[in-house]
């Protein structure tokens, strides 16, 4: 997340496994988070 917030960037693109004990969730626990979390626009790719 440091990155994201110190760094010159428009977007986060990033990759999402899905790998979680929930089949529920379309997305793991990390790409929620960055979701979640990220000031910037935040594009997952599954």
């Amino acid at each position: 997340m440091k990155e994201i917030t110190e760094g010159d960037y428009d977007a986060v693109i990033m990759g999402a496994r899905g790998k979680t004990t929930n089949p529920d969730l379309i997305l793991g626990s990390v790409a929620l988070a960055v979701v979640a979390n990220s000031p910037l626009t935040v594009i997952i790719v599954r």
